[in-house]
């Protein structure tokens, strides 16, 4: 699986929530064990959705969100494809996608146990560690190069 495989685009809720709901629901219920909560975000309908197909069988691999705040949101990544170059792949298409429309800096808040991914791009800790259905999240940012003002 190489993301040389792999096509990258960028739809609306309404076009795309079947197939992002039944990849929200296998990685984030099926593998993870999280609860219902974790399939919708209260904005979903305003977000832009990154979806991640690989070309050879033309399946949804991966997705993410991105919010006109700069929230980045529900990365899923199918657990074959879940690398750290895919994971890199996704987030660095929505960081894309955010100085496209203009914004400073792109937020997460991101599981604990992924903190040291994520500080590598670098995002930096922002607030207190707490806990969204038991898992323990952290804030993180990230401010976007050469954002045109």
């Amino acid at each position: 699986m190489s993301l040389a495989d792999t096509n990258f685009l960028v739809r609306e809720w309404s076009e795309a929530k079947k197939e992002i709901i039944r990849l929200r629901k296998r990685v984030f219920m099926d593998e993870f064990g999280l609860p219902l909560n974790f399939l919708r975000h209260r904005d979903d309908e305003l977000r832009y959705h990154v979806m991640v197909y690989d070309d050879l069988t033309g399946m949804l691999v991966a997705t993410g969100s991105l919010h006109n705040d700069g929230h980045l949101g529900r990365i899923a990544i199918l657990s074959q494809w879940r690398t750290p170059k895919v994971g890199q792949a996704v987030v660095s298409y929505l960081c894309q996608v955010a100085r496209i429309l203009g914004m400073e800096k792109v937020w997460l808040n991101a599981p604990t146990d992924t903190l040291p991914f994520y500080h590598e791009k670098p995002f930096a800790a922002k607030g207190d560690v707490f806990s969204f259905c038991g898992v323990p999240l952290q804030k993180l940012e990230y401010r976007l190069p050469n954002v045109a003002h």
